[in-house]
């Protein structure tokens, strides 16, 4: 059965909130019609977004108030900010208050990012800066919460309507930054780290570092074996992403040129997907991003289509734009380095909105909810805090329909220079994700 969405309004703005809701969230048949003169000839399932609604109109009706036609970027009316969404509902109907679909637009093209605002130390948008932060709603994914209120409205007026909600789903991911603590350096970095031991008085470091590079002990951050065993036990998926970009102040992997490296890389990248970690100077320098890219692709002999920003830069809309043309068509970005949380409101996969182009991309946004190095160094959280946090992201993620997606980092699983308990944290995510039916049984009980 197909839905007719009948409005006065048509744009690339309402086609591409379109499109999210009823091609990628809740696959739909629809159409998009102006408006008819004798409502005696509408049938079927019916979404009116019009700027003036006919009064004895049937079915889901929305008020358009005119943020999705294409002007300048401004500042949006209160309106578009409301935190409650309210409707009127009749047998028949279903009469909406505000224009939802706007502030579905608002918050999942990151409209606000456009805006002028008081970036962090590495020019990035701060959750702190958010509306959704400074509304209390950045621990929830508000937008699917209103997503399948719409949508259940639409089941309400329309029984017979044929509508899927989104699945669950866990994807946990891992950015590998530096491959090994001590491994796979030239003495040329080798020797300026161990002055660098003894200036600062980690003593520990320096006899593990020795016998690590004598082969007496296993580096530290040489974790994949132990975390793959737990990605098989837990029947889970792993997305692996690498850093390959040249060295700098704030890029320091593992050379791609060392043979150990690239048999890390496609080893893991052989069995699990993932791909490029841009590097932190290839937003400054944009042909650095094709290098990087084609460095991984010669590792993996394949072509590469995912990634995720080195220190989560993400500028809109230089960002995703180079991205696309570099041939990116899926990035795992899209959350905050400060914060937990739904930075678009959602935790569902979504495309990219050009806002400037007023165009829908074909670059694939997967959003993340929670980052190791955010619960520990930015929240300062505790172990036991850190694991009631991703309970509680992981639960609004089920009861939405959602993906929960994390970010780790092999060193973070290393118990290593202040890691030590965050072990028991990432196995407590894992076995609840793995057993979700069980977990809650006995949370129940």
């Amino acid at each position: 059965m197909e839905l007719c969405v009948y409005t006065d309004q048509d744009s690339p703005r309402l086609r591409y909130v379109l499109a999210v809701l009823f091609d990628y969230w809740y696959p739909l048949p629809y159409r998009i019609s102006p408006p008819p003169a004798d409502l005696n000839r509408t049938s079927g399932p019916t979404l009116w977004y019009c700027q003036t609604p006919p009064p004895n109109a049937c079915g889901v009706i929305i008020p358009a108030g005119g943020f999705l036609a294409v002007r300048p970027i401004a500042r949006p009316a209160p309106s578009i900010l409301a935190t409650t969404i309210s409707a009127v509902q009749t047998p028949q109907s279903c009469v909406y208050d505000n224009d939802i679909l706007a502030q579905f637009f608002f918050h999942l093209s990151r409209y606000e990012e456009y805006l002028p605002f008081t970036p962090d130390q590495w020019g990035r948008f701060p959750a702190s800066g958010s509306w959704a932060a400074q509304q209390g709603l950045l621990q929830r994914p508000w937008v699917d919460e209103w997503a399948n209120t719409l949508l259940a409205e639409l089941k309400r007026c329309f029984p017979a309507l044929s509508i899927k909600p989104p699945g669950y789903q866990f994807f946990p991911t891992y950015d590998i930054d530096l491959a090994w603590a001590f491994r796979e350096r030239s003495w040329g970095r080798q020797l300026p780290a161990l002055g660098r031991d003894f200036i600062k008085g980690h003593w520990k470091r320096i006899p593990l570092r020795f016998s690590v590079l004598r082969g007496l002990r296993r580096d530290p951050y040489d974790t994949y074996d132990w975390l793959l065993e737990r990605h098989r036990q837990c029947a889970l998926p792993a997305y692996f992403f690498f850093l390959v970009g040249g060295r700098g102040r704030h890029d320091r992997g593992i050379s791609p040129n060392r043979p150990a490296f690239r048999q890390l890389v496609q080893r893991l990248l052989a069995t699990h997907p993932g791909g490029l970690h841009p590097s932190f100077a290839s937003n400054r320098h944009p042909w650095r991003l094709n290098q990087e890219r084609d460095t991984l692709a010669a590792i993996i002999k394949a072509p590469v289509a995912r990634s995720r920003q080195h220190f989560l830069i993400l500028r809109f809309p230089q960002t995703y734009r180079a991205l696309l043309a570099a041939g990116i068509r899926h990035d795992f970005s899209l959350g905050f380095a400060d914060d937990t949380g739904f930075r678009a409101g959602t935790c569902r996969s979504f495309p990219w909105y050009d806002l400037e182009n007023e165009c829908t991309t074909e670059l694939l946004l997967t959003p993340f909810q929670a980052m190791d190095v955010t619960l520990r160094k930015y929240l300062q959280l505790t172990p036991a805090e850190a694991d009631q946090r991703l309970q509680t992201l992981a639960d609004s993620c089920r009861h939405s329909g959602g993906t929960f997606c994390t970010l780790w980092h092999n060193s973070s699983l290393a118990q290593f220079e202040g890691w030590d308990s965050w072990v028991t944290v990432y196995e407590a995510l894992m076995k609840r994700e793995s057993h979700p039916e069980q977990e809650a049984k006995s949370g129940d009980e």
